[in-house]
């Protein structure tokens, strides 16, 4: 399904592209983040009410979804680098009005579009990575790449600490405004027209909803949509819900930025690793066994009541739910043609979208019935199963998408050398 770059291109602007785009998924993993990282102090200065918080967060969640849709179809029909430019320099801006807001109203506004411009973004880079990874390495490097959001929520920390003393909170979002417009121009530069125009088959690749539906793709789509939508739901929940069910446990406060830092570090490991093997050995053999690893690290997380066991039970869960979430955008390639990576990775990420936003809805509902934290936790159990019975459908309806290879790395052109 998935095809070749159109031109060869030598191994230092391969791993340009592949370094600026890892860059610009930081940038959205900063600017998504830094919300929560600035909420304590911007909260009582715009003085908003509990409710008004988690309206906050999530209307970045809802932009995404808008943004993805959009972002994917115009990336295949106009062209990936022009999109997530104009997609960048919108969340600079985004980002630098945030720094700027008075009230709820303009800091829901300022976070909307600050979600459309990373859902925008976020499709274009997959669909462009795609283009240049080569079918024996797409799931790998999107990954990779995907992994960029998880730094970029690290920096977002790092640089609270720093800059929130002398600066306070607004600072954070002139920083990394300024910092995301700054990159813009070396995308322009750094990143060509790849994966802009297909060949062979795939150009001919009419548009619409034969892109998602065509091809033996009727199941596999809606079932890859019902993968992110679960899946995105029970990563969302945990890491909306750690910090509550840390001090549900009766554990130190202080615990839950360490359960939160080994979250997301043994995610990134996860993620890599994930996505290597599913290259190499099949999507099939490796995600069903990692979404009944989801299953064990939920309950070992809801069961641990030690410090320790805490922090081992987040590593366990990280390793497997981000592994599983960040390797579904490796994955939703492979079932489209390249010409239409943008349309298909988009409509997949704007469903997980949904997820994202229902994951917290459905946590708040049971916490507010009675429901203690950890048995919220161990309700996300059947989902995760049920995400991982989606995927095996999903391989099972489109099964020539989903192999795996071990054939050895693809040489580059040696005439492509003289143009880096």
């Amino acid at each position: 399904m998935t095809g070749a770059v159109s031109t060869p291109i030598s191994p230092g602007r391969f791993w340009t592209i592949f370094a600026l785009c890892f860059s610009a998924a930081a940038l959205e993993g900063y600017d998504l983040q830094v919300v929560s990282v600035a909420m304590p102090r911007l909260r009582p200065q715009l003085g908003l009410l509990p409710q008004q918080v988690g309206v906050a967060l999530s209307s970045g969640l809802m932009g995404m979804a808008l943004g993805a849709m959009a972002g994917g179809i115009l990336s295949d029909r106009l062209g990936r680098r022009g999109v997530l430019i104009i997609s960048i320099c919108g969340l600079g801006v985004a980002t630098l009005l945030t720094a700027f807001v008075t009230s709820y109203q303009t800091l829901l506004l300022a976070r909307i579009l600050t979600g459309v411009a990373i859902g925008g973004a976020m499709p274009t880079l997959i669909a462009i990575v795609a283009a240049i990874a080569g079918r024996h390495r797409i799931t790998t490097l999107v990954t990779a790449v995907m992994c960029g959001l998880p730094f970029g929520g690290v920096l977002a920390a790092l640089a609270g600490l720093a800059t929130i003393p002398s600066f306070g909170w607004r600072g954070l979002f002139v920083f990394g405004g300024v910092l995301t417009l700054l990159v813009a121009p070396l995308l322009m530069f750094g990143i060509p027209g790849v994966g802009d125009r297909a060949v062979g088959d795939d150009a001919h690749e009419p548009a619409g909803g034969n892109t998602l539906f065509g091809g033996g793709r009727i199941l596999a789509t809606p079932l890859l949509w019902l993968t992110f939508i679960l899946t995105l739901a029970v990563f969302s929940l945990l890491i909306g819900w750690a910090p509550a069910l840390v001090i549900d446990k009766g554990l130190p406060p202080t615990m839950a930025s360490g359960v939160m830092l080994a979250l997301n570090l043994s995610g990134i490991v996860g993620a890599l690793l994930t996505g290597r093997l599913c290259d190499l050995i099949g999507v099939r053999a490796i995600m069903l066994p990692t979404y009944f690893g989801i299953a064990a690290g939920l309950a070992l997380f809801a069961f641990a009541d030690t410090p320790g066991l805490m922090v081992l039970a987040a590593m366990v869960a990280g390793f497997f739910i981000l592994g599983a979430q960040f390797a579904l955008f490796g994955i939703a390639p492979r079932l489209y043609p390249s010409a239409r990576h943008g349309t298909g990775v988009g409509m997949a990420a704007a469903m997980g979208r949904i997820g994202s936003i229902l994951g917290p809805i459905y946590a708040g509902w049971l916490l507010s019935g009675g429901m203690s934290a950890d048995k919220a936790v161990l309700s996300t159990i059947p989902i995760a199963v049920a995400a991982g019975l989606a995927l095996l459908l999903m391989t099972w309806a489109l099964p020539a998408a989903f192999r795996g290879s071990r054939r050895p790395k693809e040489p580059v052109d040696p005439a492509s050398v003289a143009d880096s």
